[in-house]
């Protein structure tokens, strides 16, 4: 509760951070709330996630990048109007062909945004090339828009099918996204 802080302009703790961790470790019932940057952000690795809460980030709530192969089951995570996406999701910012690529596994993902209609919040942000599968999402209250596919390299995933979001659903979506 209240991890992070400030260690300069733009340079915030997250609430969990998981750098190359491997396929034994399993991150299990467990609570992030009102974090100062990300609530957990991943770092490559194929680390699991199971029953994980995320409440209040200050930034995103779940946040991947550099190749991230983990399973995630039962996630809940919930904004208020200080956070950003509930998931950002990247593969590396500099070389979208690098590998591993980002692709991991979400069953079960609740994404509860704020609904406040001043706030600049999506449910998902998909770029710089991630591949993944959400299945069985619920996206509730996002005031910009439920999904944001950002960039070529991120559309190729979904034209290769390496990138899905099926059997979700979507109440409360924006419509005001901006056109990057």
């Amino acid at each position: 509760e209240f991890a992070g802080f400030a260690l300069k302009l733009d340079e915030e703790l997250n609430g969990l951070t998981l750098g190359g961790c491997g396929s034994g470790t399993v991150i299990d019932h467990v609570q992030i709330h009102l974090g100062k940057d990300d609530g957990i952000e991943i770092f490559g690795g194929s680390v699991d996630l199971q029953h994980v809460v995320i409440t209040r980030a200050q930034d995103d709530s779940l946040d991947w990048d550099r190749g991230w192969r983990g399973d995630a089951q039962f996630i809940a995570i919930q904004q208020d109007a200080g956070g950003d996406n509930g998931l950002e999701c990247d593969n590396w910012k500099t070389d979208n062909e690098a590998a591993p690529r980002s692709a991991p596994q979400l069953y079960n993902v609740t994404l509860i945004g704020s609904g406040d209609p001043g706030a600049s919040q999506r449910g998902a942000t998909l770029k710089e090339g991630t591949a993944g599968t959400i299945r069985n999402a619920l996206f509730i209250d996002h005031p910009v828009e439920s999904l944001d596919v950002k960039g070529p390299s991120t559309v190729v995933q979904i034209q290769n099918e390496a990138l899905s979001v099926r059997n979700s659903l979507f109440f409360g979506a924006g419509s005001t996204g901006d056109q990057d």
